[in-house]
């Protein structure tokens, strides 16, 4: 957020209502994937703080934390996040939410406990790996069409080819042909939190109002480390 003396204000709408959530704690709440889960989980009218609130914080995004007067996580306490090993099921937790089949409670915490604070509006959950580094997995469902994670994984390769700082990748393809794409956490490092902004927050856009790569490269004229590399990817 700007620096500066005067207060900060923000405010959602019927139409935009996450713009209700400045855009560096915007980044760090859940997006229509883990809202759904969120939805499914709890009952009621839930508000954009719910849903910042609702998420597990060992697995939330970026490096913001939220606490109470007592120093303790304002977040939900889910079981351990789970391993590479745990995809079928994953899986299988995620068709079912996706379809809207009953489940368990304990199910729905579990799934809510790995996927609850991604982004994005494809099934996904957050797993560890066996050196303890956080990875999101993202998985092809049974009525999905595209090749979606296998194009992901194609597409970040490349670009690790061509130079650009991309996150690392790899197919989990098993005995099944729905494979996940697991992608290593960039704001993640030897269990060290990393701030960063989303492109949207960067550029101060609203949730529904678009942006040009332009705008991204003004930024960086004005506040990259290193602006000549970094607008270099931008091509």
């Amino acid at each position: 957020m700007p620096l500066g003396e005067s207060l900060f204000h923000v405010s959602g709408s019927l139409t935009n209502p996450r713009d209700a959530l400045s855009g560096p704690i915007g980044d760090s709440s859940p997006d229509s994937w883990g809202c759904g889960l969120i939805r499914k989980a709890w009952s009621g009218e839930l508000t954009e703080l719910d849903y910042l609130l609702a998420v597990d914080d060992i697995a939330r995004e970026g490096s913001l934390r939220y606490f109470d007067d007592d120093g303790m996580p304002l977040a939900r306490t889910h079981p351990p996040t789970p391993c590479p090993n745990e995809l079928r099921e994953l899986r299988g937790l995620a068709s079912a939410a996706g379809t809207c089949r009953q489940m368990t409670a304990s199910d729905r915490d579990r799934l809510l406990g790995s996927a609850g604070s991604l982004g994005g509006t494809r099934p996904k959950a957050s797993i560890r790996y066996e050196d303890g580094e956080l990875a999101i997995a993202k998985v092809t469902l049974d009525d999905h069409t595209m090749p979606v994670e296998r194009a992901e994984v194609a597409t970040l390769n490349l670009a690790r080819a061509e130079g650009i700082d991309a996150a690392s990748t790899r197919l989990e393809v098993n005995d099944t042909n729905r494979p996940a794409a697991l992608i290593k956490r960039f704001n993640r490092s030897q269990g060290e939190r990393i701030s960063y902004l989303s492109a949207q927050s960067f550029a101060g856009a609203g949730a529904a109002t678009g942006r040009y790569s332009t705008d991204i490269a003004d930024g960086l004229r004005a506040h990259a480390s290193n602006p000549r590399q970094q607008m270099s990817e931008l091509n």
